[in-house]
Parts: C-alpha cells; sequence; structure tokens
C-alpha cells in the first residue's frame, strides 16, 4: 500500500469505529462528561465558600485581638488614673497629719531634732537620743537652755 492510499483508508476506518460505537455507550459518555463537569463546579463552590468561612474567621480574629487590645489599654489608663488618685489623696492626708501633728507635737513636746521629729523626753540628757541631736528646744524652759 501507498501513502496516499492509506490516507485515504485510515479517516474512514475511523469513522467506521465512531459509528461502530454503540448509541448507549456514547450517551454513557455524555453522562460521565456532564457528572466531571458537575463534580468540579461542586468541588470549585466548596472551595469558594471555605476561603470565604476562612476569610470570615481571620476578620472576626483581628477585630477580636483589636477589641481585646483597647480593652487592655483602657483598663491600663484607667488603673494609672486611679493611682494617681489615691496618690494624689494620700499625699492630702499626709499633709493634714502632719499640719496636725506639727501643732500639737510642738506644744507638747520639749525639743525639736535635727532629723525633724519631736523629744518628748523627761530629762534634756536623753532628748533627741538617735535622730542628731537637738535642733531647737521648745516651751518655757526654751529661754533658760538657750543663754547657757
Amino acid at each position: 500500500m501507498t501513502l496516499s492510499t492509506l490516507t485515504r483508508i485510515v479517516p474512514i476506518a475511523l469513522a467506521a469505529c465512531v459509528l461502530a460505537t454503540p448509541a448507549y455507550a456514547q450517551k454513557d459518555s455524555a453522562t460521565a462528561h456532564r457528572a466531571a463537569k458537575a463534580g468540579h463546579r461542586a468541588a470549585a463552590k466548596a472551595e469558594k465558600a471555605e476561603s470565604r468561612a476562612a476569610a470570615k474567621t481571620a476578620t472576626h480574629e483581628s477585630k477580636a485581638e483589636e477589641k481585646s487590645e483597647t480593652k487592655a489599654q483602657e483598663s491600663a489608663e484607667h488603673r494609672e488614673a486611679r493611682g494617681a488618685e489615691k496618690a494624689e489623696a494620700k499625699a492630702k492626708v499626709k499633709v493634714a497629719r502632719e499640719d496636725k501633728t506639727e501643732g500639737s507635737e510642738s506644744a507638747k513636746s520639749k525639743a525639736r531634732c535635727t532629723d525633724g521629729t519631736y523629744s518628748h523626753s523627761r530629762s534634756r540628757k536623753n532628748a533627741c537620743r538617735g535622730h542628731g541631736g537637738v535642733a531647737e528646744w521648745l516651751g518655757k524652759k526654751a529661754k533658760r537652755a538657750g543663754g547657757k
């Protein structure tokens, strides 16, 4: 056989094969093709839904993290402000106590020590012992002590 004869016979043989294929086989092939196409669509749809869910979860997590950070910052600011308020209140109380104590302490005490405390010692010998000595004698006998 020559080449030209083969080129005429091969297409005819292929056409005969297609025609010889039973109709039910062609239907099964078309059905299989449709089923495969539907499977691909379902897979694509599932993948799209999964990516949407992942994006939604990521958005939710970032919002939750942002909310948590904001809440923590507000809490820290509140604690800081509350601490400052407490410190200020303590300072006011301390000043009030010092003012109140200073008047009564100086009236009752016999000497003011060099470290700022007051001595109530009965004898001048022990006055301001352990406080750096007497800075100033108080009371009626102060003039007499200063004159020595």
